[in-house]
């Protein structure tokens, strides 16, 4: 039964369509779709790979002089390459939505705005049944309606979950409904086979072997990996720029250290077989943010955290197994190194030489090799 018909039949009310009051909202945009990429009260309905769609339907979109207009939250991610808005009321929503071709969002109240005003809807389902909130009023044929969880499961009915069920809906799928319902045709060179836990935490990393301009790169802050190249001259130039977060598997000059407290967002120490707790406890001793992890085997963290016991626990870096991606051809990757000032899409492309042009061109041959695979969990997998 659809919520709408249940309170209605408790109520003993009948369902007719509704009036909406709408406020004027200034936009300049002629012709534009929403997608609404927040619910504040149900993290499950959030979409975490909007900007993935966003990616792949954007040159048939600008083919037909069509904008995207995000609905979102103040501290929401904004997607790149849309018109963003935030506090809207729902009377401005109304509005906007009334002036758009198409709706897409993750089963709020705006899908159901949308059905009243007979727009094309696509609606993403994942804690519910898509029958029991779909688009009420809508005609069938002007909506898709794609529910994340599997047929043979059932939906969890929570607020939260972890993971997420609506983050198993592949972008190139939600991406071909939406064209298709707004009658475009396309044709995407890669389909997404698999997507990693981490793939979500866009970083930009770099090699302590040149130097960075601070206004030149998107992020206020920047990884120092010392780990791969452990150069303390380039650390303290680099430091004396901006805010820093260093990843280190060795101690670091306490006098860089004290002089550059301020830039230090943070320390992550790795404890390998060779490691030192002092250096940690002189962490602590000078206030800086620390966080320990490894990639031992439990065996060894086991022997060793004694020593880091008052210190802070050791996260155990587990390492993603390769036969979790069968068949997979080419990678993409949210983690961006900066080397040499070469830019590569992962630990494994440093390692092989392998940089890519910019940011944008981030999809290339799957690297096979130990390094690679043991860092899986940064990429999705795509094959063509």
């Amino acid at each position: 039964m659809h919520t709408i018909e249940a309170f209605a039949s408790s109520c003993g009310l009948k369902i007719s369509k509704p009036y909406i009051y709408e406020k004027y909202y200034p936009i300049y945009l002629n012709k534009y779709i929403v997608i609404e990429t927040n619910d504040v009260k149900y993290q499950s309905k959030n979409y975490d790979y909007w900007q993935e769609v966003i990616n792949l339907i954007l040159p048939y979109l600008k083919e037909n002089d069509i904008n995207v207009l995000q609905f979102c939250n103040q501290n929401d991610p904004k997607l790149i390459n849309t018109y963003s808005v935030t506090a809207l009321t729902y009377n401005q929503k109304a509005y906007l939505i009334k002036n758009s071709i198409c709706y897409i969002g993750s089963n709020s109240f705006g899908l159901q705005i949308a059905s009243h005003y007979n727009k094309k809807i696509i609606g993403l389902y994942s804690n519910m049944y898509a029958s029991q909130n779909k688009p009420y009023w809508s005609n069938p044929d002007e909506v898709k309606l794609i529910e994340a969880f599997e047929s043979n499961s059932k939906p969890s009915y929570m607020p939260q979950e972890n993971p997420k069920v609506i983050n198993n809906l592949k972008p190139d799928v939600v991406s071909k409904s939406i064209l298709d319902l707004l009658n475009i045709k396309h044709k995407f060179q890669y389909k997404f086979l698999n997507i990693g836990n981490n793939y979500n935490n866009k970083t930009i990393e770099m090699l302590p072997n040149m130097i960075i301009d601070p206004t030149k790169i998107s992020t206020p802050n920047i990884i120092i990996r010392m780990d791969l190249e452990h150069n303390e001259q380039f650390l303290e130039m680099q430091l004396s720029t901006m805010k820093c977060i260093l990843l280190t598997n060795k101690t670091i000059s306490e006098d860089i250290i004290k002089k550059y407290k301020q830039n230090i967002l943070q320390i992550i120490y790795k404890i390998e077989e060779d490691n030192d707790h002092k250096f940690v406890q002189f962490l602590k001793n000078q206030n800086i943010s620390y966080a320990l992890v490894s990639h031992l085997p439990q065996s060894e963290i086991d022997r060793i955290k004694i020593n880091y016991m008052d210190l802070g626990l050791i996260s155990k870096i587990n390492n993603a197994n390769k036969n979790n991606y069968p068949n997979v051809k080419y990678y993409k990757s949210n983690r961006f190194i900066l080397s040499n000032n070469k830019l590569y899409m992962s630990e494994a492309a440093v390692q092989k030489d392998l940089p890519i042009k910019d940011f944008n061109n981030n999809i290339q041959e799957v690297i096979d090799t130990e390094l690679f695979w043991d860092n899986a969990d940064n990429y999705a997998f795509l094959v063509d």
